[in-house]
């Protein structure tokens, strides 16, 4: 027994030092194998067990490495060598809470061991915000062992991850100074060099030296690829990956770097290929999983790529690049709603990268919102202002200060310059901001030639041509964009929507139903068919059956979740509208945007104390935001808890310094206690702060108005109009003045202000207003053709010469009420409008449902309900208008025109309400 023993036990040695053997010569397949071979004959073997565990995390598989790992602990296996394996597993997986919370207070009895793993629990703080506390561990554990190679280069890491290479690089040349052969040292030293373009040279330099200190590693390798890659050098890539092949064959990693040459080199079906195969093996692998995202991009193959990076957030929620590469795939999809919804987390965030604000900007760009990628690139300009898509922006900020074609010569200058896009979207954006439509079309052709196969620039270039009228062109755009990406959900909404200008609202629908056809699971698809329904009542139920579809196809999308909801309050379902809202709240417990919508909801049902919790929770889930912070104050003054209210706005502006919305709030407070005062010094304070900007000025005319010091506050104005004013402060100037009594000045201001700018929209909607205020409706109709000549999708012109059009009895008015309703289906003004046009042409039944929805999506205008009693009447439904109008009189006073519904009451043969 004694010598069988014997036998056996230099049997298991043997097969061990054999797989040990491999491991030393990279030879990690073949390793593994040995080691699953050897633990089917001898099970309770903790070293094994270990060796396997590291193997699966060398290859990725974090999982199966985890239950090897633990394993081994369990097994009496040094906890000293396991833990920080299993550390170094969990940080590769993202999952940096669970690091904290298994190991933030353990203690290592091994020096080496120990600091380890403090450096790998300091890195996880770090990723999970908590920036003071992982300083502190990690300069502790520095301080305990200066000499230790693990802690200095967690250090190192660590200061790297933080942003601060300058110290990361001093830590690691004093780590050489005194151990000059370390090749993981300078490994990490390449790796952090690498990191910043200017100092590519340098890391690849260093990379060699850590290949040469040890050949058989393959870190060095895969880091001069990488490098590489990112110069172009596909020659250089190729001869490090023969170095690599050379020092661990046959390997994932190999294959890996393999896949990513032929990405670089257009090869995407062998890229493809190549992705595949290994996610065969590795089929959670982070790093594998958006390599294979992005290839599947290039193909245009987009719902595949969506469905890697899921997999990646899956796992790993907060990866900042799986969610700007799947943001890159929703404007590939033409759904730039969903990637602003995806980024928003991490716009707003501490580490916003220079890539991620671009991106960010471009999706708000596409989305029809310029004002905001216009703050965006404000931001990206201040990061690295040396860079030219970023001297582009430096560059627009000189606008108003310098004269026009001086900067925008300049813009055009950088533009050229530029090997990017992101200088030209910026172009783009400030002729949009400024109405400059065919400047922004010719600025898109650098960026057509710079990305010929991205649909989104062709998307944009249909919605500008659209806006100029050039349907026709528009057209041709938006399907050009669809034969290279086919599919696209933002181009084939927007040919739908030239169908409903075209007066075919079929076509429209069926334009989307084809769609959804083609991606049953595209709930944006669906959202847009049902916002295509219109708001007759007859289509109420399938458009609930469309809304229930999309909240099932994407459970988790708050835009599909806000719009249930807000149907349900269409309805007049404010239980359902809640009960939604919640649901959604439970899909996606983070969403700021659902956690507002159920506040709103809990604030309509009369559920202030709830509405108030819920606003905290976004305080608390995203605290940079002002949503949260905002809505608390607002919720707490409608209560007239001032005092709270004052202390929220504290809290509020500690977190967002200077922020404009607080700001006004904070003078709304004092204006409420009767301290004008204070709210003046708000507002003088923040023109000296901000000297440059229009918001102090702005605040400023609002308190004077406020008061009906009308002259002080045109002054104001005036002086805000020289500071890159925001949008509808002309019109706010102009009304002023006029309340100030100088309506002779505010007219030719305004006539001068229509020749310097004629495609100035705000200052030619504020004119047609006020000349059809004034009863002048020829001239409203002029200018508000003319507006729409600029502009064909300015619901409020639509509607507006709709209501001139019927007030002189002329044709046309119909088709112009209807696409004001396809535009903006919740107003309940432009719905009256809409029913009296149905009225008109003689279609009742259509024009009472119309109505119907006109009162309840507006119940406080009781004039909405006057013509629908009206309606009523001319349809023949006596006892429903008499419904209506007893609703009416008894609002009493509350509504002007009782002396009509009295009239009315009589005609009906009714007693009058008298109240």
């Amino acid at each position: 027994m004694a010598l069988q023993l014997s036998g056996c036990q230099k049997s298991s040695a043997d097969a061990l030092a054999a797989a040990k053997a491999r491991i030393a010569k990279n030879e990690n397949a073949g390793a593994e194998i040995d080691l699953k071979n050897f633990l089917q004959r001898y099970p309770e073997s903790g070293e094994a067990r270990y060796l396997l565990g590291l193997q699966l995390n060398k290859r990725g598989d974090g999982a199966a490495a985890l239950i090897e790992l633990q394993r081994a602990l369990d097994l009496k296996y040094p906890d000293t060598v396991v833990l920080p394996a299993i550390a170094r597993s969990l940080l590769a997986q993202g999952k940096f809470k669970q690091i904290v919370d298994e190991f933030g207070t353990t203690a290592l009895g091994e020096a080496v061991a120990n600091a380890e793993l403090q450096g790998l629990v300091a890195q996880a703080m770090q990723l999970e915000g908590d920036v003071q506390g992982a300083t502190e561990l990690i300069n502790r554990a520095a301080a305990a062992a200066p000499a230790l190679e693990q802690i200095q280069l967690a250090k190192a890491t660590f200061l790297a991850q933080a942003g601060n290479t300058k110290q990361a690089l001093a830590v690691l040349d004093d780590f050489i100074a005194r151990q000059p052969d370390s090749h993981s040292a300078w490994t990490l030293k390449g790796q952090v060099q690498g990191i910043s373009p200017a100092t590519w040279d340098v890391a690849l330099q260093t990379l060699q030296k850590a290949a040469e200190l040890k050949p058989t590693e393959i870190a060095p390798y895969t880091g001069l690829i990488t490098l590489s890659l990112r110069k172009g050098d596909i020659d250089g890539a190729k001869g490090y990956l023969a170095k690599l092949q050379k020092a661990a064959p046959k390997q994932t990693t190999t294959q890996f770097y393999e896949a990513n040459l032929a990405f670089a080199e257009g090869r995407y079906a062998a890229a493809q290929s190549s992705y595949q195969a290994i996610l065969r093996v590795l089929p959670t692998h982070p790093q594998v999983l958006l390599a294979a995202a992005e290839n599947e991009l290039k193909l245009n193959a987009t719902a595949q790529a969506e469905t890697l990076t899921a997999k990646v957030l899956a796992q790993w929620p907060d990866n900042p690049l799986a969610r700007q590469l799947q943001a890159q795939i929703y404007l590939r999809m033409g759904q730039p709603a969903k990637a602003i919804a995806n980024l928003s987390s991490l716009v707003d965030g501490p580490r916003a990268t220079p890539h991620l604000l671009a991106l960010a900007a471009q999706a708000q760009l596409l989305n029809g919102n310029p004002g905001a990628a216009e703050q965006l690139y404000a931001r990206l300009a201040k990061l690295k202002p040396t860079e030219p898509q970023l001297r582009t922006l430096l560059a627009a900020a000189a606008l108003g200060r310098r004269p026009d074609e001086s900067v925008f010569g300049e813009l055009r200058a950088i533009s050229e310059d530029d090997i990017g896009t992101a200088a030209d979207m910026a172009l783009v954006s400030t002729y949009m901001r400024r109405g400059q439509s065919a400047e922004a079309l010719k600025a898109l052709e650098a960026v057509d030639r710079k990305q010929p196969k991205d649909p989104s620039h062709r998307v944009l270039r249909g919605q500008i041509l659209a806006s100029r009228n050039d349907l026709v062109g528009a057209r041709a755009a938006l399907e050009d964009a669809l034969a290279v990406s086919p599919g696209n959900l933002k181009a084939v909404v927007a040919l739908a929507a030239l169908d409903i200008r075209d007066n075919k609202p079929d076509a429209a629908k069926d334009r989307l139903g084809a769609l959804i056809k083609l991606q049953p699971r595209n709930a944006r698809a669906m959202l847009a068919l049902s916002e295509a329904l219109g708001s007759d009542a007859s289509q109420a139920d399938a458009r609930r059956k469309l809304l229930e579809a999309a909240v099932q196809a994407d459970p988790t999308d708050a835009q599909v979740r806000a719009a249930l909801t807000t149907f349900h309050w269409d309805m007049g379902e404010g239980k359902s509208a809640l009960v939604a809202a919640l649901a959604g709240i439970a899909a996606a417990p983070q969403s700021v945007e659902l956690l507002e919508l159920l506040a709103r909801s809990q604030l309509r049902m009369g559920e202030t104390s709830q509405a108030l919790s819920t606003f905290g929770k976004i305080v608390a889930v995203a605290p940079r935001n002002p949503i949260g912070h905002v809505g608390t104050v607002d919720v707490q003054m409608r209560m007239g808890n001032l005092e709270n209210a004052q202390r929220s706005i504290e809290r509020g502006l500690q977190a967002l310094p200077g922020n404009l919305e607080l700001l006004t709030q904070l003078v709304a407070l004092h204006m409420r206690q009767r301290q004008p005062d204070r709210a003046l010094n708000i507002a003088r304070n923040l023109q000296k702060e901000q000297p440059g900007t229009a918001s102090g000025w702005v605040l400023e005319a609002e308190i004077e108005g406020s008061q009906q010091r009308w002259a002080p506050a045109a002054a104001a104005f005036l002086k805000a109009l020289d500071k890159s004013p925001p949008a509808g402060l002309l019109p706010k100037y102009l009304h002023v003045l006029a309340l100030a009594g100088k309506q002779a000045e505010a007219k030719s201001f305004a006539e001068s202000q229509l020749k310097a700018r004629p495609n100035d929209l705000e200052l030619l909607f504020y004119m047609a207003d006020a000349a059809q205020r004034e009863g002048d409706l020829k001239r409203a109709q002029q200018l508000y053709e003319a507006l729409l000549q600029r502009d064909g999708d300015h619901w409020l012109a639509l509607n507006n010469l709709a209501t001139v059009q019927l007030a002189q009895h002329q044709a046309g008015a119909l088709p112009l009420a209807r696409r004001a309703a396809l535009l903006a289906p919740r107003e309940g003004a432009v719905l009256d409008t809409l029913a009296q046009a149905l009225a008109g042409e003689g279609n009742l039944a259509e024009a009472v449902a119309t109505q119907r929805q006109a009162v309840r999506r507006a119940p406080n205008l009781p004039d909405l309900r006057l013509t629908l009693a009206k309606l009523l009447i001319s349809k023949g439904d006596r006892a429903a208008a008499a419904q209506e109008l007893t609703a009416l009189a008894e609002l009493g006073k509350g509504f002007p025109n009782q002396s009509e519904v009295a009239k009315l009451q009589g005609e009906l043969g009714g007693r009058p309400v008298v109240r």
